[in-house]
């Protein structure tokens, strides 16, 4: 049946076109995508390969009648031509998936048809979500575009065909590959998501060979050997880091906001600010919160680990080299990780991985180059954008306004009313 439903759409696509590849806008990290006539905005994950969409019917069990008009994703409700309800859907194979971040989402698998401005795919199939632990929390669920495919690792049977293989099958894209080109970097990436370019065509594209991730089914990343850390040049002298491991796999994850980097590499990082602004301007973890406290400080870590610097600053902060294994590199300017500010404070938007090897590189690293994914040639490339990125500074409130808009109020249960706001952070999967 599922061969059948291949070929039906593989024939439908080719009536309507014959491109190799299709283009989204890509607004905040998300692409709007329309399933039977649902308008969907789905946050395009590098990290994973299962595609999502939020039932408008469990949802609106949970937070009443017309609550999805208030759903950053959208909802999606089943066609009046292959109809659903919650208990019809509850009465399926259900599937749970856990997440690194202790998210959890239950889904059942649905076909769908994708609408396109030159045609339409027919039975893609797409996990429908049911619940989720984001709920749970107080936090709004959201749709998923996973743009990976699975590795070598034995597939659960909560797995479903990734959508981008699934695209291919149909015809309507030549490769399994996508290009990300960013246009404006504020609260997220904004730009083009490039669906199945056959290759890169910038002639100074850095290419690099794909590996994948030891603690991670979805994730690729390329084989690195070695990562140094350099200061901008300032009054003359330059400061340089190094670490040698090998392999050390670097990871790009669309979905993510903040770069992850090895807890070594973060303490290279803080050295080489603390070396270039002066340690009598640097504070690790100081003991009191007070902004007056830091009338002296151009650089600090606050008590979750996070470093904050002056706006006058940002353009102080060092680049990070990272040395592929076959003897590439490429840089990871810190510039475009520090627009998040609070009057004349910005918070650096790098994390130290709890794990020696997480080295993930998200939404800014995408802001500073043009990249390109062949998962069927395993390979990446890398180069600069010949056009200008309009860089924006975002305060938390537009952030909290983007990222973790309020979820509104629960629907009458059997005990009580309950009221639940979304906790304000930056979107974690």
């Amino acid at each position: 049946m599922l061969r059948v439903a291949i070929l039906h759409s593989a024939v439908s696509w080719k009536l309507a076109s014959t491109s190799p590849s299709l283009t989204f806008p890509l607004k905040n990290n998300h692409v709007e995508m329309s399933f039977d006539g649902r308008n969907i905005s789905l946050l395009a994950d590098s990290g994973g390969y299962r595609s999502y969409l939020v039932y408008g019917g469990w949802y609106e069990s949970i937070y009443g009648p017309d609550s999805c008009k208030d759903l950053a994703s959208g909802c999606y409700f089943c066609p009046p031509s292959d109809p659903c309800d919650l208990a019809s859907l509850r009465a399926q194979k259900i599937h749970s998936v856990g997440y690194g971040s202790g998210r959890v989402i239950r889904f059942v698998n649905r076909r769908v048809t994708l609408k396109l401005s030159k045609g339409e795919i027919r039975h893609l199939q797409v996990g429908l979500m049911i619940g989720s632990s984001r709920i749970e929390d107080g936090r709004q669920p959201f749709a998923t575009l996973g743009l990976s495919i699975p590795s070598s690792k034995p597939i659960t049977e909560a797995a479903m065909p990734p959508l981008l293989s699934q695209l291919v099958s149909a015809g309507a894209i030549s490769e399994t590959s996508f290009s990300v080109r960013v246009l404006e970097f504020g609260v997220g990436i904004t730009g083009q998501l490039i669906l199945g370019e056959p290759a890169a065509k910038r002639q100074d594209t850095k290419s690099f060979p794909l590996g994948s991730v030891p603690w991670s089914a979805a994730l690729f990343a390329i084989p690195g050997s070695g990562v140094r850390v350099r200061s901008t040049p300032h009054g003359g002298h330059v400061r340089e880091l190094s670490m040698k491991r090998d392999p050390l796999p670097v990871a790009i994850d669309t979905g993510c906001d903040v770069t992850t980097v090895p807890k070594e590499v973060f303490s290279m990082i803080w050295a080489t600010i603390a070396s270039t602004f002066g340690h009598q301007h640097v504070a690790s973890r100081p003991s009191t919160l007070h902004p007056t406290s830091f009338h002296h400080l151009y650089a600090r870590i606050d008590p979750k680990g996070w470093i904050w610097l002056r706006r006058t600053m940002t353009e102080y902060l060092p680049r990070i080299i990272v040395q592929g294994a076959a003897g590439s590199t490429f840089e990871v300017d810190l510039r475009y990780h520090s627009n998040l500010c609070e009057k004349e404070w910005c918070r650096l938007l790098i994390s130290a991985g709890g794990s020696p090897d997480a080295f993930i590189l998200g939404g800014p690293f995408l802001a500073q180059h043009d990249v390109y994914v062949n998962l069927d040639r395993k390979e990446i490339g890398i180069s600069t954008p010949d056009r200008p990125v309009v860089k924006q500074f975002a305060s938390h409130e537009s952030w909290d306004r983007m990222r973790a808009p309020s979820c509104g109020h629960r629907a009458q249960s059997c005990s009580a009313v309950a009221t639940r706001r979304c906790i304000k952070r930056p979107v974690r999967k």
